[in-house]
């Protein structure tokens, strides 16, 4: 039976540029990461958060998204940028979206497999943006940390009150 172990869980207290886990464990064999966010960019709804590795700002970041009715496919870039879909400032007071990140062996020598969803509700009339990401790391260190940036790498914070939870997950023994 896998072992879930809670790594780190947060509610951000006040609005932040950036949520960031470092010193991560290397003794899992998963990670996955849950998220309730909400973004204070009042010029789009909803906003992409970009998420990154090991602090790499290098074009260490292959991934293909499906998203809504179209599917876009980014490559060579510095972050995850385009999967972490959440409400921003323009959406509907109150309303938060959900974030899912899948590690799969953050702690082998080769290059990891991520696969993220993202629903993001833009407003109470049920417009609802949904977002299925797979890609890879292409860095074969450990997976150490783990940073999530408010959008436009931090150029408008992450909202009081969005919650982070990171899990590590061992298989059977």
């Amino acid at each position: 039976m896998a072992v879930w172990n809670v790594i780190q869980h947060d509610e951000l207290s006040s609005a932040a540029a950036s949520w960031t886990k470092s010193s991560i464990p290397t003794t899992y064999d998963y990670l996955y990461l849950v998220a309730s966010l909400r973004n204070d960019n009042a010029t789009y709804a909803p906003n992409y958060i970009p998420v990154r590795l090991n602090g790499s700002s290098g074009t260490n970041y292959d991934y293909t998204n499906l998203q809504g009715v179209y599917t876009s496919q980014y490559t060579a870039g510095t972050s995850f940028k385009y999967c972490c879909m959440n409400p921003s400032g323009t959406s509907t007071a109150s309303i938060f979206g959900v974030f899912e990140m899948w590690i799969m062996n953050p702690n082998t020598a080769q290059q990891k497999s991520i696969i993220m969803k993202a629903n993001s509700p833009r407003d109470a009339n049920a417009q609802v943006q949904n977002t299925l990401t797979g890609g890879r790391f292409r860095i074969t260190a450990d997976i150490d940390e783990i940073t999530i940036y408010g959008p436009v790498l931090g150029t408008s914070d992450i909202s009081q009150y969005s919650t982070i939870t990171l899990y590590g997950i061992n298989g059977a023994a």
